[in-house]
């Protein structure tokens, strides 16, 4: 069988996307914003985790803060529904990886929550139609290091010519683990830096 096109997989949270969850009351609502912060991330981790894998639905999770936190429900769910609808994501990302689409198939890779898939992917159709497939590992309910071979075999990639961009030293650890290629990096400027020299290679 003909070899195909290497596979790019690329991380969302701090590499295509740089806000939190609840951002926008980070600054009309501060406080309730670090209680969220704080009981979620801080001091409940495994909750999220758990909600990465769709254990809990993100309705059921904005329902535990409302509990607990003494804060009301819709005003809670409201603002992450429209957070996760109107999230940031880089416009110079985007067209980049549209150049690199010739040369590889770009595959977006993320731990994410089922908010990611209902609310940001659907409400922003033409951005990430320029993915040929997206990983999220609550559609899935397992993480996304699980994942990398099930495409290679699909895509019937080479593995050495594959590459991961992702902030997480760990998911690159694993991912280098295999010989394979990757650059950990976050934020808009390093990333669009590393998509350039892909590029460069390509030109080279």
């Amino acid at each position: 069988m003909k070899q195909s096109k290497p596979i790019l997989f690329i991380d969302f949270n701090w590499v295509i996307s740089y806000k939190n969850f609840w951002f926008s009351l980070e600054v009309t609502d501060k406080p309730v914003y670090e209680k969220i912060n704080n009981f979620l991330f801080k001091d409940n981790i495994q909750i999220v985790k758990d909600w990465m894998l769709w254990k809990y639905s993100s309705a059921e999770i904005c329902e535990f803060l409302s509990e607990d936190l003494k804060i009301n429900y819709d005003y809670i769910y409201r603002n992450f529904i429209d957070d996760c609808i109107n999230i940031d994501l880089s416009d110079l990302i985007w067209n980049l990886l549209k150049k690199l689409k010739k040369s590889y198939h770009i595959i977006l890779v993320t731990d994410n929550m089922d908010s990611f898939t209902e609310f940001t992917v659907k409400n922003n159709i033409k951005y990430f139609s320029i993915f040929d497939s997206i990983f999220n590992s609550s559609d899935a309910w397992y993480f996304k290091v699980d994942s990398y071979l099930d495409y290679i075999r699909q895509y019937n990639s080479e593995i050495e010519s594959c590459y991961l961009i992702d902030d997480s030293e760990n998911n690159c650890k694993n991912f280098g683990s295999l010989w394979w290629k990757f650059m950990c990096v976050s934020w808009e400027k390093m990333v669009c830096s590393c998509l350039e020299s892909l590029l460069k290679n390509i030109r080279e």
